[in-house]
Formats: structure tokens, C-alpha cells, sequence
């Protein structure tokens, strides 16, 4: 077994080794932040007072979340759908909504299914 493969082996063993290297900037530290910071009306906050401390300097949170790319692709998704019924139901073009609805569900398989 290589280093990889056992530090790979669940996402909870990825996560407690991540949480084991000390660093200032990490990649968890700054989605969190853009996650649950960025709206908070709390002024003053740390980590014992945040409502989402379960989360707060988490790697094994951050390794649970979609993937930026993965988030825009069922956004186009979501407006492929919608584009769809309007087309439908507004334009009577069943064609075109059933081959944007392809689209969708294509792209839908690609990145792993509907959510």
C-alpha cells in the first residue's frame, strides 16, 4: 500500500490527515469563510461562538463539498430546465424542450447524477 492509497482510503482519513499539517491558508479555511462568513450578521465572532462550528476549520467538511466546477454545471443545468418549459409551454416548440432537456439530463449523467 502506498502513502496515497492509505492516506485516501475514506474521506475521514484524508481529513484527519489534513487536519494533522499546520497551516495558515487552507483551501477549507477559505470556502468556509465564502460559505457561512461572507452574510453572517455576527461582528464579532470565533470559533466557540460560530453557529457553525462543526464546519469551522473542518477539512473533512470541505472535502464533502461539490466542486466549484461541479456547483456552475447544475446551474446550467437548472437553466437548460427552465429553458426547456418555457419553450414548451409558452412557444408550443415540444422539440426544442425535449433535446434541451437531453442536454440536461447528458450533462446530469456526466457530473454524477441530480441533486
Amino acid at each position: 500500500m502506498t502513502n496515497f492509497e492509505k492516506i485516501t482510503r475514506s474521506p475521514e482519513v484524508l481529513a484527519d490527515f489534513l487536519n494533522g499539517i499546520t497551516a495558515v491558508d487552507c483551501q477549507w479555511d477559505h470556502d468556509f469563510a465564502r460559505a457561512f462568513c461572507d452574510d453572517c450578521p455576527n461582528e464579532d465572532c470565533d470559533k466557540f461562538k460560530c453557529p457553525h462550528m462543526a464546519e469551522w476549520d473542518n477539512p473533512l467538511w470541505w472535502l464533502r463539498q461539490e466542486a466549484p466546477e461541479t456547483v456552475a454545471l447544475r446551474k446550467k443545468v437548472r437553466a437548460l430546465r427552465a429553458e426547456a418549459t418555457f419553450q414548451k409551454n409558452s412557444r408550443s416548440n415540444y422539440e426544442l424542450a425535449a433535446e434541451l432537456n437531453d442536454a440536461a439530463d447528458t450533462i446530469e449523467l456526466l457530473i454524477g447524477g441530480a441533486k
